[in-house]
């Protein structure tokens, strides 16, 4: 696994590519959910696809729950993967949020957004924030 360390010089061309091209794609599970949104968002941003390790390792709902227990837990895996927590004031766009209902989500500036039934949906703002690089 590589960590991301900074954004790229071009990353917010690169992160409005990356939403426009999920926009409107429906939730799947392993394809377009929480953890794989947040990836692709930290992608854009780094050039460093910080799930590569585990793209296509599991599927369905009770897949990601295995995964993420195994992982120690969304907060754990972030923290691993991305660095410390940031304080919620600090956000900027591109950086990843867990929501107190425990999905990833992302800041796509003033907004918190991630995968919805039919594409993004604005979420609540989250309880914890990672920046997007270390």
């Amino acid at each position: 696994m590589t960590k991301p360390t900074k954004r790229l010089p071009d990353w917010m061309s690169r992160l409005d590519a990356f939403v426009r091209s999920v926009w409107s794609t429906p939730f799947e599970w392993g394809q377009n959910d929480c953890c794989t949104v947040a990836a692709g968002v930290v992608q854009a941003c780094t050039g460093v696809d910080a799930m590569a390790d585990l793209r296509g390792s599991y599927e369905g709902e009770l897949g990601a729950v295995r995964l993420i227990k195994r992982l120690g837990g969304l907060d754990h895996a972030l923290t691993t993967r991305l660095g410390p927590v940031v304080p919620l004031a600090m956000a900027q766009a591109g950086d990843i949020g867990l929501g107190d209902d425990g999905r990833l989500v992302f800041c796509g500036g003033g907004h918190w957004k991630g995968p919805g039934d039919h594409g993004l949906v604005t979420t609540n703002e989250p309880v914890k924030v990672w920046r997007c690089h270390e």
